[in-house]
């Protein structure tokens, strides 16, 4: 554990993933977890797909503090779907054919191309 703590203190993008995964789950303190929603944080801002999935579930949750934000929620999807991530996959195609997103007319080409893809895939 000290190791994870060590790597993830210096940058490591997929030790301070694991780590926060396992403070947020395993952590005694609440102190712990918010510490872990921490280094998720971090995580899925340098890409990690598990990390970012992850973000979206707390943001959507409202849990620690953390604000109930539709843009982040579908930035983190979509990070995440795009890494090959199954279940923020099927979570973003949700997000869009319930309509409950309103950020599809200012997505880039690229994006809308993404998702264009996914719902063929899962039709």
């Amino acid at each position: 554990m000290r190791l994870f703590q060590f790597c993830a203190d210096r940058g490591h993008v997929l030790a301070s993933s694991v780590y926060g995964h396992i403070l947020l789950f395993r952590g005694v303190s609440p102190w712990d977890k918010k510490q872990g929603v921490d280094y998720l944080s971090y995580a899925a801002e340098q890409g990690d797909a598990k990390a970012a999935y992850q973000m979206s579930e707390l943001i959507s949750e409202e849990t620690f503090g953390l604000q109930g934000d539709e843009g982040r929620i579908f930035g983190y999807l979509l990070m995440a779907a795009k890494a090959d991530h199954l279940l923020a996959q099927q979570k973003l195609l949700a997000l869009v054919e319930s309509g409950s997103v309103h950020r599809l007319a200012d997505m880039n080409s690229t994006d809308k191309a993404f998702i264009k893809q996914l719902q063929s895939r899962h039709c």
